[in-house]
């Protein structure tokens, strides 16, 4: 079954730096090629990763220090990139020691 397009906006961070796994990739790919407002949709996440560089939003970071998981990112994708890339897992980490430190309330 063809995936969405909310379910192609979710992942079009990680199509362009081609950490989703091969058959996302390729279905992902398959839906934009047929999909003008998603192509649209992809220039504009591609301007956006130049600029933020590709990394997990300091939201994700702080939802994931507090309950392991964010709204934001596919599960398998944020797990895929955090053992990609060393700087989010340095953030994931610092995050989750000031959670521990400072308690669940922390977030008010």
């Amino acid at each position: 079954m063809p995936p969405a397009c909310d379910d192609v906006s979710a992942r079009l961070p990680w199509f362009e730096n081609r950490s989703l796994d091969p058959e996302e990739q390729r279905l992902v790919g398959d839906h934009l090629a047929g999909c003008g407002p998603c192509r649209s949709d992809f220039e504009e996440v591609r301007l956006a990763l130049a600029a933020h560089a590709g990394h997990l939003s300091a939201r994700a970071i702080a939802d994931l220090a507090f309950s392991g998981r964010t709204e934001t990112v596919p599960p398998g994708v944020t797990r895929r990139h955090l053992q990609s890339c060393p700087a989010c897992a340095a953030e994931l980490d610092l995050a989750r020691a000031s959670v521990r430190l400072e308690g669940p309330d922390v977030r008010g």
